[in-house]
């Protein structure tokens, strides 16, 4: 999980997002699930900032990955 942290930190810091602690635990949920870093990368950045929680927040990742 550190080493997945380490590598979105870096991708979502170019991007210009900075990452929350609520991104450390949806990325933590996210990767439990098997989803690799390149796809937890490009969802964190477009989850609408009123989901506030990491079941919100995972439960939304879930539905846009899906489709």
């Amino acid at each position: 999980a550190g080493k997945i942290l380490i590598e979105l930190k870096g991708k979502l810091a170019d991007s210009g997002i900075t990452s929350t602690a609520g991104d450390v635990d949806t990325i933590e949920a996210l990767q439990s699930l098997g989803y690799s870093p390149a796809e937890i990368a490009k969802a964190i950045p477009k989850i609408p900032v009123d989901l506030t929680t990491t079941s919100e927040r995972v439960t939304w990742v879930l539905r846009h990955l899906a489709n």
